[in-house]
């Protein structure tokens, strides 16, 4: 496999890994359909159309993920996958419990 190779399917599980964690947030919501729901241009990213609520949810999501999956010591795609999934979706509940407005309203 060439460098080339390796680095496109790094940024291909990277991709991957980052919808399991959309998922989770927004209700099964991954990146495609998070781009249609805020009507963004494929080029526009994501987290550069948020507001302050939303975006400290994802930051939260993120740095919890990276926690637990240093604690729980997980190994492989599929469990990082899961996790970031799981991890999402109880930052989900988290805001739904406080009666916030849910991501990607």
């Amino acid at each position: 496999m060439t460098t080339q190779h390796y680095q496109f399917f790094c940024q291909l599980d990277y991709a991957i890994f980052q919808d399991h964690g959309y998922k989770g947030l927004y209700g099964g919501l991954g990146a495609k359909d998070i781009h249609i729901r805020k009507g963004q241009k494929k080029s526009q990213k994501i987290l550069d159309h948020m507001g302050s609520a939303e975006l400290a949810a994802n930051l939260f999501r993120a740095t919890q993920t990276e926690e637990k999956l240093k604690r729980d010591q997980v190994r492989g795609k599929r469990q990082a996958n899961q996790t970031h999934f799981e991890v999402g979706k109880k930052v989900r509940q988290t805001i739904d419990d406080l009666g916030s407005s849910m991501p990607a309203k």
